[in-house]
């Protein structure tokens, strides 16, 4: 199985040029406040590589060339003659697509033609009878199933993964339950990672090759989604303390939150700049400060002031992406916090995917910081006229 390799830097870039960036193409993106509807016909061609995000973004025509979009619901039901790489509340994928897919988000279905890969990540997948995936399969999420046909092997890691349709070749499941259910094929063999054997349920006759069952009881679950345990769980506490600041902010620094978002959305050249900046003035000025005695509380303090600010950078990408699929950029209180957070998980889980989360990490740092400068740049002008 191939999960994403060269294409990792591409990946990240290009996402968030899709979020970011105010017109890439006259048409796909629309500065109106009212619901953003992106649709590219089914008598239309594109040409090259094809960015969109909107509240719903529907895809009828061709593509040649590869696919970025991002959306609250995500439709496409044409051909994309290249990779698609999708993040959205629910997404649909039901036409041709010749290369890969990378989909994040809360529900993704699969009802057309694959010519390669499919890496997912989401709440729920499901890979519909209709659908035909000529590769492999990376899939992390709450449910997973599978009725379509999968030409090659399946790597899962979900609470609850069910097989009534066809995998090709091997099986390689982590989580909490595993089902082979009546008129299931699997080609190859299968190793599920469960607490107890009893979580694994294969219909006689419905694999062909053999089954290897590893419980915790005996010390065989080391790994969650690629990850030691402790490094995984981690992650997830880090999720947690950002929801958590986040929700603090939001009902403390509302304005000032939103207006980071906004501040990448509308002046991603400027943000970017400044985070540059930031990132190489802030730890020379305290670096001097260090170097002679009187200096070195003030550096302590500004040592101490860059971390903070490095922390709740990594908050810009959930509030940029929660403005830009959900609309939050004018919703206060729960209303804001519900789109941050829907933001700070697809971020989130962006960084589960190799070579990807190093990127998102650098993202988030230098557009944070920058958003987080020119904010503040804008509240210390703003005070001398109040």
């Amino acid at each position: 199985m191939k999960p994403i390799t060269s294409v990792g830097s591409k990946i990240i870039f290009t996402v968030f040029l899709a979020f970011s960036m105010n017109s890439c193409n006259e048409g796909f993106y629309s500065r109106e406040k009212k619901m953003k509807r992106v649709l590219l016909p089914a008598n239309e061609v594109h040409q090259g590589w094809y960015f969109a995000a909107g509240d719903q973004v529907v895809i009828e025509g061709t593509i040649n060339g590869d696919a970025y979009v991002a959306g609250g619901f995500v439709e496409v039901d044409g051909t994309i003659n290249g990779d698609l790489l999708v993040a959205g509340g629910m997404v649909t994928v039901g036409g041709t697509v010749s290369d890969d897919i990378r989909a994040v988000g809360g529900t993704l279905q699969f009802n057309g033609k694959v010519g390669k890969n499919v890496s997912a990540a989401g709440g729920s997948v499901t890979i519909a009878k209709s659908a035909a995936i000529n590769g492999s399969v990376l899939a992390a999420c709450g449910n997973l199933e599978v009725v379509g046909t999968i030409s090659r092997g399946a790597k899962i890691a979900a609470g609850d993964a069910g097989v009534s349709g066809t995998i090709k070749g091997n099986v390689d499941f982590a989580g909490g339950r595993f089902t082979a259910l009546p008129g299931a094929k699997i080609g190859g063999n299968i190793e599920a990672r469960v607490r107890e054997k009893e979580h694994v349920e294969i219909t006689e006759g419905t694999v062909l090759g053999t089954v290897k069952i590893l419980t915790a009881e005996r010390g065989q679950i080391r790994r969650i989604l690629g990850y030691h345990a402790w490094r995984f769980w981690s992650k997830i506490l880090w999720a947690c303390s950002l929801l958590l600041t986040g929700l603090a902010l939001i009902f403390v620094f509302p304005k000032q939150l939103i207006g980071i978002g906004s501040t990448i959305g509308h002046r991603p050249g400027t943000t970017l700049l400044w985070g540059i900046g930031g990132l190489i003035l802030i730890p020379i000025s305290f670096g001097v400060l260090f170097i002679t005695i009187i200096g070195i509380p003030l550096g302590l303090l500004l040592l101490a002031i860059f971390l903070w600010l490095c922390y709740l950078s990594q908050l810009s990408l959930g509030v940029l992406v929660g403005h830009r699929l959900l609309g939050t950029e004018k919703k206060k209180g729960w209303n804001l916090f519900w789109g941050f957070a829907v933001g700070v998980l697809i971020v989130q889980a962006l960084t589960f995917i190799p070579y990807v989360r190093f990127l998102v990490v650098v993202a988030g740092l230098v557009f944070g910081i920058g958003a987080i400068l020119l904010v503040l740049k804008s509240e210390v002008r703003l005070r001398p006229a109040k």
